[in-house]
């Protein structure tokens, strides 16, 4: 007798998502494409931004539910060079300390209107829909602490929370470092007790090692960046020497931690790399900083701020360069890496530690240029004009697939299918 196939309903909720996600949407959608692919129907629980954006829809056969939450700021890029695209980084850096001081007794949870706005749609939707499983994506935790709520009332949910940013590892450099570390094992351990599964990244492995974790062992799983993607593939390409070429940098940016002030420099520096031109899709408080070396590059930088999924899409297919930035005293890998290598083009990774996270993944695609920030200015550019002009090494997709086999979506989906097919049978 055939196999019967087990067909689930799913919830998953997250913060930002189609057509507008970051990364976490970004990631989360491929895992729910792949699920898709198996036959599962699946509906999420987002953000909205506006009364529009809070009616419900269907995109890419995804039913979407969204909650209002209050308007966001403005990207410095919207406002230009006027007086508010100076003010406004300030008024945002006090802000975000005043929200934290505030709960910090309850960090990094910071809105109960999050919570229960989450939690009561999520409630709704069961009632009507009577999902069969819930997927939790942190951050923002109060997604998380939402699905938790509606687990509890609704025992038969499976459940599985999804940690794309884990709560723990945040660089111990200070008193408050530590605070927030313990803080975040606070709701570990709170979380963890619902949650039927917790998928954890690989990146930190060390740290779930601990002891402390041991009583949750038979829940956590590992996995790993899901955006592997077949939307790609590498094509064999008669080399050709270019006089100018598009760079392209697409996510978030960070003045601390993820910082392109090197990157911009380095371009001006040059005759030869100040013909190319860079373009950041990006956002964080790095824009009011690319404005102004947009404003001395003659045309070559380009300031696009944060846009839509479909443009990223069209900008990496269009782009000759890719660009990334590693993460100061962190070891959170950057999702955007593994787009990158899915498109078989040319990465250059500018990184300032020996332990930057993406490293161990760029060393294996050959088609990668690893540049140390703290090396010599005029070494590093010789390695750029030599990169760029030696041809595109051919990586095979059967080569790319098992050197990182934990990156495809259908990887992690097999770990959430798992779980939800447990006690179902199969005629």
């Amino acid at each position: 007798m055939g196999e019967k196939v087990v067909v689930m309903k799913i919830l998953v909720i997250l913060g930002n998502y189609m057509p507008n996600p970051h990364a976490n949407g970004i990631c989360t959608d491929q895992v729910i494409r792949n699920l898709q692919k198996r036959g599962h129907e699946v509906h999420v629980l987002c953000y909205g931004n506006s009364i529009n954006e809070c009616k419900p829809e269907v995109l890419n056969d995804v039913y979407i539910h969204r909650i209002r939450r209050f308007q966001k700021y403005k990207m410095p890029s919207e406002y230009g060079r006027s007086f508010m695209s100076r003010f406004l980084p300030i008024c945002k850096k006090w802000m975000v300390r005043l929200k934290l001081l505030l709960f910090l007794p309850v960090y990094p949870l910071n809105s109960l209107v999050l919570v229960s706005s989450f939690y009561r749609k999520a409630n709704s939707l069961h009632k009507l829909e009577y999902y069969d499983a819930l997927i939790a994506v942190c951050n923002p935790l109060e997604a998380v602490v939402s699905g938790a709520l509606l687990k509890k009332k609704n025992r038969n949910i499976k459940s599985v929370m999804y940690v794309l940013d884990t709560l723990t590892c945040n660089p111990k450099k200070s008193f408050l470092s530590g605070w927030l570390n313990w803080s975040g094992w606070l709701w570990e351990k709170r979380l963890y007790k619902v949650y039927d599964l917790i998928i954890n990244m690989n990146s930190y492995l060390d740290n779930y090692n601990n002891k402390r974790y041991d009583r949750f062992r038979n829940k956590i799983r590992f996995s790993d960046i899901p955006l592997l993607m077949d939307e790609w593939k590498p094509e064999v390409k008669k080399p050709t020497k270019k006089s100018s070429y598009k760079w392209l940098y697409t996510g978030k940016l960070d003045m601390h931690s993820r910082n392109p002030e090197y990157l911009c420099k380095l371009l001006l520096l040059d005759e030869t790399l100040n013909k190319h031109e860079i373009h950041f899709y990006s956002y964080g408080n790095c824009e009011n900083m690319i404005l102004r070396y947009s404003a001395k590059s003659s045309g070559r930088i380009h300031q696009h701020g944060y846009v839509s999924r479909d443009k990223i899409i069209e900008e990496l297919n269009e782009a000759d360069i890719l660009v990334s930035i590693g993460n100061k005293d962190s070891k959170m890998v950057p999702s955007k890496i593994f787009e990158y290598i899915s498109t078989g083009k040319k990465i250059i990774h500018f990184y300032q530690n020996e332990n930057d996270s993406c490293l161990v993944y760029l060393k294996k695609y050959k088609n990668a240029l690893l540049i140390n920030e703290k090396e010599e200015t005029s070494k590093n550019i010789q390695k750029i004009k030599h990169f760029i002009d030696r041809p595109s090494m051919v990586i095979a997709n059967k080569d790319i697939d098992i050197l990182y086999e934990a990156n495809k979506p259908s990887y992690t989906a097999n770990i959430i299918e798992e779980l939800l097919i447990s006690n179902s049978t199969r005629g």
